[in-house]
């Protein structure tokens, strides 16, 4: 049966740091901890020389309460480490550093309220004394009411002595058979899942970060003697690439999307996760150092990305131009005279279009809406590109510019820009600069959430309208 409420799970990667507190603070606690058999087995089970099993459970749990009841309660951290406390009642959180930081991250979300309502799960490695620090956490946890549905998850093959790439393979093979279990029972809608990286092996949690990351779970962390918690949301590329549209500028400017899209739900999410900070005084969202990792990252992993949009416009305006031609004021392109992707003295141009005897007259380039929003590094291209073709092509006489992913919301916005770039086109000495624009029904603030693949989506399936010259009508209004 799925049940369909809200449920928040804790995974804790689990070290051995208790029992190397209680290693190194058990001399100045003899009047607490005067049973020196328990003390030699407990340390003992730290370098993994008392075996758990059917002879010695019993022996084990003993330990496990004497540890609970001795060292876990009634003791407080002092300057010279571990003291004898005021209250004899009184929790030790610096027991270990699971025990600390679970209880302050519980504290912060306010889960005491019902000790059943969190899931915790113990992430421990394949040797006894971890296990048996993971016993007396669980313990802990229970008896001071902050959960009390705990897993010990004791990971086969992992550990930091044998094969580590077993034992990752078995770690995560087993937090996807606990995932797989736990959306089936709560569906994956309803649980907030969280990884807790303070205590644990080193060397165990990258794989663990790793996991948490793809995923998109939430990690936190306690440093030592803070009383507070660092909560990290995870590095969700999924996230970013769906956002890659905005995330490439450097910079965005508030008055454009705030007054031309009542908000943009995708900029102020890369805000709220740190990837841009909105300037105040300069009215403008600028990019972060980590959206600038972010960007770095995404172009290396996948270097198509930032051109996909670009190849599939240019396609669809080189197919349309090949089977249709064009006319414009003063040129004449045939179907079958145009050619895409051409270089000239090493410079590329998107599109060549022909007159009925070979000779190229029209030039054409396809841009984003963005890319003549923010038009700087465009019109440094342009520039070059005239040179080039005064130099080169001097037969050319007219400009052609095809925009893409453009709302209707942006032509106020785009006509200065535009009306610039023609006056640089008109000062080369062409005839006629001429811009077009696409029908994407683009939409800032996307049903599906991916801003990226909705553009892909809707490019797709929506065919080139021919406008007329925006610079001379106002507006155009897309269908």
């Amino acid at each position: 049966m799925t049940m369909t409420a809200q449920k928040n799970v804790v995974f804790v990667s689990v070290g051995t740091s208790l029992l190397t507190n209680f290693k190194f603070n058990f001399k100045t606690l003899t009047d607490r901890l005067s049973d020196e058999s328990m003390n030699q087995d407990i340390l003992a089970m730290l370098d993994n020389k008392f075996i758990t099993d059917a002879n010695n459970q019993n022996r084990t749990e003993d330990l496990a309460e004497y540890l609970v009841q001795k060292f876990c309660t009634g003791v407080s951290r002092s300057s010279q480490g571990f003291a004898v406390s005021e209250d004899p009642l009184c929790l030790n959180r610096s027991a270990s550093a699971e025990i600390q930081s679970v209880t302050t991250f519980f504290k912060e979300k306010g889960w005491l309220i019902d000790p059943q309502e969190e899931l915790v799960y113990l992430i421990a490695t394949d040797t006894d004394s971890c296990e048996f620090a993971a016993q007396v956490i669980r313990k802990v946890l229970i008896d001071n009411g902050y959960a009390s549905n705990i897993t010990i998850m004791r990971i086969p093959k992992l550990d930091i002595k044998t094969d580590y790439h077993d034992g990752f393979e078995s770690l995560f093979h087993e937090l996807e058979k606990t995932k797989s279990a736990l959306e089936k029972t709560y569906r994956k809608e309803n649980l907030s899942v969280y990884f807790n990286f303070t205590g644990g092996f080193k060397g165990v949690i990258p794989k663990l970060q790793q996991y948490a990351n793809v995923h998109g779970f939430t990690i936190f962390y306690q440093y030592e003697h803070q009383d507070n918690i660092v909560e990290v949301e995870p590095y969700n590329l999924g996230f970013l690439l769906s956002n890659y549209v905005l995330l490439r500028e450097d910079e965005h400017y508030a008055y454009t999307f705030k007054n031309f899209t009542k908000g943009i739900k995708a900029l102020d999410k890369l805000v709220e996760k740190r990837y841009f900070q909105l300037d105040d005084i300069r009215k403008v969202y600028t990019r972060t150092s980590e959206g600038r990792l972010a960007y770095q990252h995404i172009n290396q992993v996948l270097p198509m990305i930032s051109t996909t949009m670009g190849f599939i416009s240019e396609f669809m305006i080189y197919e349309m131009l090949e089977r249709e031609g064009l006319t414009l004021n003063g040129a004449t392109v045939p179907p079958g005279k145009t050619e895409h992707s051409v270089k000239i003295s090493g410079r590329e141009f998107d599109i060549f279009m022909n007159n009925n005897v070979g000779i190229p007259i029209v030039i054409g380039e396809v841009k984003s809406f963005l890319q003549i929003l923010y038009s700087d590094k465009f019109k440094t291209q342009l520039k070059k590109q005239l040179d080039n073709l005064l130099k080169n092509r001097p037969n050319v006489k007219c400009y052609t510019l095809f925009i893409y992913g453009l709302p209707d919301t942006y032509w106020d916005s785009l006509k200065a820009n535009l009306l610039e770039i023609e006056k640089m086109v008109i000062d080369k000495g062409l005839w006629s600069f001429h811009p077009y624009c696409f029908e994407t029904s683009y939409d800032p603030n996307p049903s599906n959430g991916n801003l990226f693949m909705e553009h892909i989506q809707k490019k797709c399936t929506t065919q080139l309208q021919q406008g007329k010259d925006f610079v001379e009508v106002k507006p155009i209004l897309l269908t």
